[in-house]
């Protein structure tokens, strides 16, 4: 048999359309277990059977039941719906869990921390995400702490456990933590809200306000490194908060990317580097894209040397409703090693940097608005590093500054330019010009633009005007004496 078939595109394509659209996403697995409530009980159906493999009044204990479950890895969805925990999700040690929800703000899936308990434990857990969650504290409760990761002894490699669209939410409680790392590395949040009355996150090495106790696991021996990464997260405070948002301990390779901290009343620094003990270097740390409703950072007083190495401030932007210090990091302690501030926009006069000890720095101010220049106080050391400032008063250095460190208190090439038109009387021979630079200018160029402008002169200059000297004083004339000129720092 031969012959010709004839296939018309479109018909074809309209063949398999049904059968595209049935298809899952690729990258999409089937849930392990579903889990859902009709505001009495709570039901797990078995993603593989379909069959209801776990049910009962208690939302926690059904919830536990699948995590145990699956504890190798599997996608447990949560369906919308309030999920109240009498005890912390046991997490530790599980590997590859995801729990996902039906979203973190307005109908949501919300874990609700009901007792004297943390929300969740992840001692030692590896690999585990959650996404499109809303974790609260109920009013009242302690140890203060929501989310608990901890790396202890049994796990080698870096867990990198994620948090994806989870809003921590503790408003009208007493609630002090509200995201604890105990040295748990390669922890990542992703667009996550952290709504807190007292701090929002602390990342840690060490025990801090005697909580370790509340954990199912307790952790000993030694305190591995932390890498922490925050993308487009936020931080916001309505009550008077003495505390900060973030707490940073002993930690290392830190990033903050496009993030935001917010408050309602008072916050006096939402960045806080507590020491660990013993001292030891913190950072790499970075602030890239940042804004800050209120100051930026600061530093618990230490008693012996504590350093931050590679600390990074920039294209960030701080608004506060009043002038005061943005940093404070007294000296002589902490030891900043390689600090960078650039492209950082203020929108309050009369800001103020504090810092101590400084090595290896770069401080850039310069800004298109010299009133909103901060101004840079060093009380004790500066060491191989580089500033710039445009005015010079805004500048305060210690006795100590070594011979390789630039100062510059205005940007070379700093220029202005303009036209400026005088009224001649035939008397008055000098004209003065406000040139607008930092500095006294080192070069000037005058260009007549009128004919009683013409005529021998020469141009002097101080901080503040240029004085174009004629030899004869310029006719009468209403505007008849008319300058080009240019300045240069």
């Amino acid at each position: 048999m031969s012959g010709t078939i004839t296939i018309n595109s479109t018909d074809l394509a309209n063949a398999i359309k049904p059968q595209l659209l049935q298809m899952p996403e690729i990258t999409q697995q089937p849930y392990s277990y579903i889990i859902w409530t009709d505001g009495t009980n709570y039901y797990a159906k078995n993603g593989k059977t379909g069959q209801i493999d776990f049910s009962g009044t208690d939302a926690g204990t059904v919830i536990q039941n699948v995590i145990n479950a699956i504890r190798n890895g599997g996608t447990i969805y949560i369906k919308a719906g309030t999920y109240p925990l009498k005890n912390p999700l046991n997490l530790t040690t599980t590997t590859g869990i995801k729990i996902v929800g039906d979203g973190w703000l307005g109908t949501t899936t919300l874990l609700v921390q009901t007792n004297d308990y943390p929300v969740i434990d992840m001692t030692d857990a590896c690999g585990d995400i959650f996404s499109d969650l809303m974790i609260k504290v109920d009013s009242g409760y302690s140890p203060k702490v929501v989310v608990f990761l901890a790396r202890g002894q049994t796990r080698g490699e870096a867990p990198f456990n994620q948090f994806y669209r989870v809003s921590f939410y503790s408003y009208g409680s007493n609630t002090d933590v509200l995201l604890y790392n105990y040295a748990s590395e390669g922890m990542l949040c992703f667009y996550c809200s952290f709504d807190h009355q007292n701090r929002g996150v602390v990342v840690t090495k060490s025990n801090i306000d005697n909580i370790q106790s509340k954990f199912t696991t307790v952790v000993s021996g030694p305190k591995p490194t932390s890498t922490i990464h925050f993308f487009r997260s936020r931080w916001m405070t309505f009550s008077t908060n003495t505390k900060a948002s973030v707490e940073l301990e002993g930690v290392d390779i830190v990033t903050f990317r496009d993030c935001y901290w917010g408050r309602g009343t008072s916050l006096n620094f939402p960045i806080r580097f507590r020491w660990a003990s013993p001292p030891q270097p913190a950072g790499p740390i970075l602030f890239d894209g940042c804004l800050w409703d209120s100051a930026i950072m600061t530093s618990d007083p230490v008693s012996s040397e504590t350093s931050i190495i590679d600390l990074v401030i920039q294209n960030s932007q701080c608004y506060t409703s009043q002038s005061g210090t943005i940093i404070y990091f007294p000296g002589p302690y902490p030891y900043l090693r390689g600090l960078t501030y650039r492209n950082v926009r203020l929108n309050q006069v009369n800001e103020v940097i504090q810092l101590g000890v400084i090595a290896g720095g770069y401080i850039d101010t310069l800004s298109d608005n010299p009133s909103y220049e901060p101004y840079i106080n060093i009380t004790n050391a500066v060491y191989r590093s580089e500033i710039h400032m445009y005015y010079a008063s805004r500048l305060t250095l210690p006795s100590t500054v070594d011979k390789v460190t630039v100062i510059r208190t205005a940007y070379p090439s700093w220029s202005n330019k303009g036209t400026a038109t005088f009224s001649g009387d035939g008397t008055t021979t000098q004209f003065k010009i406000q040139h607008g630079l930092a500095s006294t200018p080192t070069k000037i160029l005058i260009t007549p633009g009128s004919n009683d402008a013409k005529g021998a002169f020469y141009a002097t200059a101080d901080a503040t005007y240029i004085y174009i000297n004629y030899a004869t004083a310029p006719p009468t004339g209403t505007n008849n004496v008319v300058l080009y000129w240019y300045a240069e720092v």
